[in-house]
């Protein structure tokens, strides 16, 4: 059997609600932040198929050429592409490092969010037991003066 909870009144209601909304900020942040790193894993992917691309295809022209200017304007261009390469690669690494940051906040603000409810469930048990306390008491107070009415009839 349920209990009535239509009396309970939540003191902590306020600091529970303010706690769901910073995880829901959170969670929002930790969608961003994996999307931003799902961006960045793609773009250092592409540039890193270009460089390999490149570099097959400069390693063919590279040998046949004569003109070595033109093979160290190959090479620089390789060299360039190779360093935005590197570049692309610490901007995963960095936006990851942010995603983790994120996402311990993120499970800071669960847990904050946990402790509340579970403090709340806990204030609606005893809620519940002091009721039915109060309605046990009431219900021997009514049989008491039940019987004593009976009493002074019979």
């Amino acid at each position: 059997m349920s209990q009535d909870l239509r009396g309970f009144d939540y003191v902590a209601e306020p600091l529970l609600q303010r706690r769901q909304w910073e995880l829901d900020a959170a969670v929002a942040d930790a969608g961003r932040a994996t999307e931003r790193v799902a961006q960045a894993r793609a773009q250092a992917a592409a540039l890193s198929r270009q460089l390999a691309a490149q570099a097959a295809r400069s390693g063919g022209v590279a040998g046949s050429s004569l003109d070595p200017s033109a093979h160290a304007r190959t090479l620089a261009w390789l060299a360039r592409l190779h360093a935005r390469v590197a570049d692309a690669a610490q901007d995963v690494a960095r936006l990851e490092a942010q995603r983790e940051e994120v996402m311990a906040r993120l499970r800071e603000c669960q847990a904050r969010v946990e402790a509340v409810r579970a403090h709340r469930e806990d204030a609606v048990r005893d809620y519940a037991a002091a009721a039915s306390f109060r309605h046990a008491a009431e219900a021997d107070r009514d049989w008491l003066a039940r019987g004593t009415a009976a009493r002074e009839q019979g």
